[in-house]
């Protein structure tokens, strides 16, 4: 063995730039002329470079926006992304690539505790849930509000089944933060997800009060 050659090869981690790529509302049209519209993460360093919700990516660092993205490569590494947006048109943004921010495994905060979810909200009782309890929930902010009515408006014969991709859109939001913001509300026990992983499904939403507040009283189940 030389020397010289080193014993472990290090592996660098994949960089952070912050697009989606948008999968609703698109017009196709633009996306075969102009490339893909994305979903730009808040403080990314996408965002940071100018690029905003709904523009078009032709390139990155002279490939297409999936090739750049299918093998990213790690932090601190330039990039040079030639973009379309209507009304502008062709325009190009400079940066650096990020480090992964680091996911949240356990509850945000040691403020929030986990609080069981109770009975379903009706349909009777949204205005109140929402405008009487949510919107003055010490716990809760506006994003969470917000989140809670939308799930409500989607209620369907099945459950509420929004992708994360949809609720993250119609919110104008990042993943990052809608998930933040339905982690915060199934810890205060008025948000319960059924995960439709094993039916190759989306997962449900359930709106509820929690298992403690009155509405849940005699409540079975």
């Amino acid at each position: 063995m030389n020397p010289a050659e080193p014993l472990i090869t290090q592996v660098l981690k994949p960089g952070y730039l912050g697009l989606t790529e948008r999968s609703i509302e698109v017009d196709w049209n633009s996306v075969v002329v102009h490339g893909p519209s994305v979903i730009v993460e808040k403080h990314s360093p996408a965002w940071k470079a100018g690029l905003r919700f709904g523009d078009s990516i032709t390139s990155i660092n002279g490939v297409s926006y999936d090739a750049f993205c299918s093998a990213l490569p790690p932090a601190g590494t330039p990039f040079r992304i030639v973009a379309w947006r209507d009304g502008l048109g062709t325009f190009t943004v400079l940066g650096q690539l990020g480090a992964r921010p680091r996911r949240l495994s356990e509850p945000l905060s040691p403020r929030f505790r986990l609080v069981p979810s109770g009975k379903p909200v009706s349909r009777q009782e949204r205005p109140h849930f929402v405008l009487g309890f949510i919107s003055r929930h010490p716990r809760l902010e506006a994003r969470d509000t917000q989140l809670l009515s939308l799930l409500l408006d989607h209620e369907g014969p099945k459950g509420i089944i929004p992708k994360r991709q949809t609720l993250a859109w119609i919110l104008r939001c990042s993943l990052s933060s809608l998930d933040r913001s339905i982690r915060r509300c199934v810890c205060e026990g008025v948000l319960q997800i059924k995960s439709g992983k094993s039916q190759r499904r989306s997962n449900k939403y359930f709106v509820t009060w929690p298992l403690s507040h009155s509405k849940s009283q005699n409540w079975t189940g």
